[in-house]
């Protein structure tokens, strides 16, 4: 679930990721607000889309977590089920046999790609950002999901002409694209419209 929403938000290689939380997704309009790169302290959050497919994979997941959390055991997993679903624990932070809780970083990530892939820290933004070009998504689309800010007048300024929602629904079709694509799921995976 980490690795998709990287390949598809192209969220940086930093360990950012072990503090997502659930509430920073927003799936009604297929977001999720990022924080993998601070230029200044006007730009420490992006918003990115995730498409509808990640959202299938998510709510699969939260599910999961909801049958954890409803065991009358006094478990850890059971106590950190119940702590990432009210967002008081990252969304990525996962309970070890030993009995430890360790968070997705950045580290362990890149440990879940395949070998050749380990050397290019920045893959999935670079896999993306071709993909979204291939596709002739409009550049200010594209930048506004890699997160390049490149002027006061970006796509979620407050003059934009797109809403958030607008960019999310132009997007996310070509993201839930990618994703079939990338082997990341399946093309008979059901989706929501």
């Amino acid at each position: 679930l980490a690795a998709s929403l990287c390949a598809l938000t192209g969220h940086r290689p930093v360990n950012e990721l072990a503090k997502l939380k659930l509430d920073w997704v927003i799936p009604d309009y297929g977001l999720v607000v990022l924080r993998d790169k601070q230029v200044d302290s006007l730009r420490n959050t992006r918003i990115a889309a995730t498409g509808r497919r990640w959202l299938v994979e998510l709510r699969e997941f939260l599910n999961r977590l909801l049958d954890v959390a409803e065991r009358r055991d006094g478990t850890r997993e059971r106590e950190l089920a119940q702590a990432i679903l009210r967002s008081d624990a990252p969304l990525f932070r996962i309970p070890l046999p030993d009995g430890s809780i360790q968070d997705m970083d950045a580290a362990i990530l890149k440990g879940t790609m395949p070998e050749p892939l380990q050397a290019v820290g920045n893959h999935y933004r670079h896999r993306l950002n071709q993909f979204l070009q291939r596709r002739h998504v409009d550049p200010e689309v594209r930048h506004g999901q890699l997160g390049w800010i490149l002027s006061p007048a970006h796509f979620s300024a407050d003059l934009s002409p797109y809403s958030p929602r607008e960019f999310a629904n132009r997007i996310g079709p070509v993201l839930d694209e990618l994703a079939i694509h990338d082997g990341w799921f399946p093309a008979s995976q059901r989706v929501s419209p």
